[in-house]
């Protein structure tokens, strides 16, 4: 980015399938080929990613600060952000998120926050699925699009109620496909995302016993929606888990792309070291000067295995290319092979 900071989205197709799967399933928008991060408001996922700072067109509520304006531009600090590094229970290694059909990512969120805090005594989202009542549409079995327009001149809509059973921050998921052109609406307010589909998306907060009225409008003629869901998010189990987290996060000492250093305390309840890196082979750790041998997380995420009898751990994190001793070799035999002809060379101009 311009100003050399790092970033969530990611649109070229070099991501690995394991990453976007696992975004996926965290309820991120995904193509075949790239996944998108395009709410702000994704709490959760901003505390866990360590998301510090966040860029958005719109006004932000708490727990967001705004710090600076640039243009139409709000510039929120985040102070539930992680650190990259954090220790974890060993039900991580043993923890494999997928994706659902009907989606379901704030019930993968919430076993992963239980894996990460050895806690499964409170969820951080109750969720509850909504049936629509169809407006001007009607039902196409067995199709791709199962939603058509019956009259083209009038508006059509998916409409659906709650009542709000707390005073908490709500969420909803629309599970439809990818590039679904749809239009959402809360009590009459527009909701603003980017892309509503497979995309976790704040509805705001409401007074408990409140009537929430939802429509989502199609915006083509053929729509698809498989399933609607809202969530309630637990405030006082999230901070919990960030309390939590925050106690057992990787202290980092120094940091670039490819070496990272830092400590971590270490604890019998959580014998594992979680990044928020993406796994590769060609991460090189050391724990307390020792190489040690990476492992998987939530099929996705790198990390490590700490030794028992440390309290306190230093980690580094060395990313070194396999290609990079493939070319180390090409150019070291290129170079002898250079110095070879070149000793003949002069061997025969002093012989001339």
């Amino acid at each position: 980015m311009l100003l050399d900071y790092a970033g969530l989205s990611h649109f070229s197709s070099s991501e690995t399938t394991q990453v976007l799967d696992f975004l996926e399933a965290l309820g991120f928008p995904r193509t075949f080929a790239y996944s998108g991060y395009y709410n702000t408001t994704f709490d959760t996922m901003n505390c866990f990613f360590g998301i510090r700072y966040l860029l958005s067109c719109h006004m932000l509520s708490e727990p967001y600060h705004l710090v600076r304006q640039i243009g139409d531009i709000y510039i929120y600090e985040n102070p539930y952000a992680l650190t990259l590094g954090m220790t974890a229970d060993s039900s991580a290694e043993a923890f494999h998120p997928t994706v659902q059909k009907p989606r379901q990512p704030f019930e993968t969120q919430n076993q992963l926050f239980s894996c990460m805090q050895n806690d499964s005594s409170e969820n951080i989202f109750d969720t509850q699925t909504l049936t629509p009542v169809l407006h001007n549409l009607r039902v196409k079995e067995g199709a791709r699009y199962p939603y058509r327009v019956i009259a083209p001149e009038q508006e059509a809509f998916f409409d659906y109620t709650f009542t709000a059973a707390s005073n908490e921050p709500v969420f909803c998921y629309i599970d439809a496909p990818a590039y679904c052109r749809l239009k959402m609406y809360v009590n009459d307010k527009e909701i603003n995302v980017f892309n509503p589909s497979y995309q976790i998306t704040s509805i705001g907060s409401f007074d408990k016993g409140e009537t929430v009225h939802v429509r989502i409008v199609p915006q083509t003629s053929k729509s698809a929606l498989n399933s609607f869901c809202i969530a309630y998010q637990n405030s006082s189990a999230f901070e919990k888990f960030f309390s939590s987290m925050q106690d057992n996060s990787m202290q980092i000492t120094s940091f670039s792309d490819d070496h990272i250093t830092g400590f971590v305390k270490n604890t019998q309840a959580k014998p594992l070291a979680l990044f928020t890196i993406p796994y590769d082979t060609d991460w090189e750790i050391y724990v307390n000067g020792q190489p040690s041998t990476s492992v998987k997380l939530a099929d996705a995420l790198l990390g490590v295995k700490l030794p028992a009898d440390t309290e306190i751990c230093k980690i580094e994190l060395r990313y070194v290319p396999h290609t990079f001793y493939i070319g180390l070799a090409v150019s070291g035999s290129a170079l002898l092979f250079f110095l070879f002809w070149y000793m003949i060379f002069r061997k025969k101009q002093i012989q001339n």
